[in-house]
């Protein structure tokens, strides 16, 4: 939180300037690379909302050669800008955008005054907010942004308030608007974690040695349920509406889509937000839910469990309807909540590199209208169809039944402006899942409930 001056000539090493956490809301990546202009030194920001400027004049007191300019609006991204050039013979530079769209323009003015500073800067930011928002309205086209100190002010060309300038609200350039620039998909509760990367898991293998029948792992299946009997929107609703509305977020109508989560539930804590900590609360929450796990087990025992079993018997897996079988099933189950409109995506994946055998099945059941979110579960098929990976259409009231140990599976960004909730399980069956095994790295698992069927 301080900047780091190292004297060469004299072999010390001091912290420069105030703690800068009182001046920057973003912890990590805050600034990188600088540039130097006259005795200034200016850091580029990457994650940070603001311009570290540093004062190398000589004899500066330590405590006053620091401070920050804030951009003409707080842009919550990451990576934002990385390099950039002093311009010969002037007092500009300019920073290169990598994960903006806009190129930054900073003008050094010569006084080095801060309160001085500090006001022109505040009195620039007002005016280039108005400009932004007239130019909004006349569409104009432009492609810089600047951050100008006082004196430069009379001089700042209208194209560079433009209508490129975001805060948290994204505007790409096909117009269309996102509420959830950054972070993470889904709000969910789980309580698996997994620490190490993928090449240091998984050096154990599970003691069941069968193999689930191809048919099992082939392709997604869809089946139905009784929605009359298993009214999982009305107590998931009544679930959430329970829970800490700063965290889970609060509705605004009178259906599951029209929840709306806090944005910092979907930041990392790295970032200023606070996913990690939104994540365990949803997951305390849920297993402590009697209402939504008695309806849940219900309706894995009277309705997926049957539902299994038969394929097992059709697939010659068992010997008879009769036969006892035991499943281990995921409970709680995961719930997700995905709000839009936002830009992060689940990626592609199989859950064999979470820790997932082979002789478990995946079953994934929305709950939101489909159609509003416009967010379908993306499964990879069979090689003989191609190996692609497929949206599968599944509404309110469906299953989809799927091999995610073995199947790469994803779920596309939700552009909606409705929140897409869902839940899933998965389901090991005897003789081909293996209990007791857990995958090197897994600091947390899955809790299971063993049922007869």
């Amino acid at each position: 939180n301080h900047v780091l001056q190292v004297d060469t000539k004299t072999r010390t090493i001091s912290n420069v300037g105030s703690n800068l956490s009182q001046r920057e809301r973003m912890a990590q990546n805050k600034w990188q690379n600088g540039i130097v202009v006259d005795s200034s030194i200016y850091a580029i920001p990457l994650s940070a909302e603001t311009v570290l400027q540093i004062d190398a004049t000589a004899n500066k007191p330590l405590p006053e050669m620091t401070w920050t300019w804030p951009l003409p609006r707080p842009f919550r991204g990451l990576a934002k800008w990385e390099g950039g050039i002093h311009l010969p013979g002037t007092r500009t530079i300019y920073c290169f955008p990598n994960n903006h769209k806009a190129v930054l323009r900073i003008q050094h003015h010569h006084d080095n005054n801060n309160d001085h500073n500090q006001e022109g800067m505040k009195k620039k930011k007002e005016s280039t907010d108005n400009e932004i928002e007239e130019d909004i309205k006349k569409k104009e086209e432009s492609t810089t942004e600047t951050l100008q100190t006082p004196k430069e002010t009379e001089e700042a060309p209208s194209s560079t308030a433009t209508d490129t300038k975001k805060d948290d609200n994204q505007q790409d350039d096909d117009d269309f608007v996102y509420r959830f620039t950054t972070g993470i998909p889904t709000l969910r509760s789980s309580a698996h974690r997994v620490k190490y990367p993928p090449k240091l898991r998984g050096k154990s293998k599970w003691r069941a040695q069968k193999q689930l029948p191809f048919c099992f792992v082939k392709s997604p299946l869809v089946f139905s349920y009784p929605q009359d009997t298993f009214d999982f929107p009305k107590t998931v609703m009544a679930f959430l509406k329970q829970c800490d509305s700063s965290i889970v977020g609060t509705f605004t109508g009178s259906n599951l889509e029209s929840l709306c989560i806090p944005i910092q539930s979907l930041s990392r804590t790295s970032y200023g937000g606070r996913c990690e900590d939104a994540q365990s609360y949803l997951s305390q929450q849920l297993a402590s839910c009697d209402a939504f796990l008695h309806l849940f087990d219900d309706f894995v025992r009277d309705h997926v469990l049957p539902h299994l079993k038969r394929r097992l018997v059709e697939a010659g897996a068992i010997d008879s309807p009769e036969e006892i079988v035991e499943f281990y099933v995921q409970r709680p189950p995961t719930l997700r909540l995905q709000p839009g409109p936002a830009r992060a995506h689940v990626k592609a994946h199989c859950d064999a590199e979470y820790g997932h055998q082979h002789g478990e099945m995946n079953f994934w059941v929305p709950l939101s209208d489909c159609n509003l979110c416009q967010v379908d579960l993306c499964v990879e098929v069979e090689e003989e169809e191609g190996g692609k990976m497929i949206p599968i259409p599944a509404q309110r009231g469906e299953i989809i039944s799927f091999h995610g140990s073995s199947r790469r599976h994803y779920l596309p960004a939700n552009k909606t402006e409705h929140t897409r909730v869902s839940f899933d399980f998965r389901i090991g069956i005897h003789g081909y899942y293996d209990p007791d095994w857990q995958m090197m790295g897994t600091t947390r698992d899955h809790d299971r409930k063993m049922m007869k069927l």
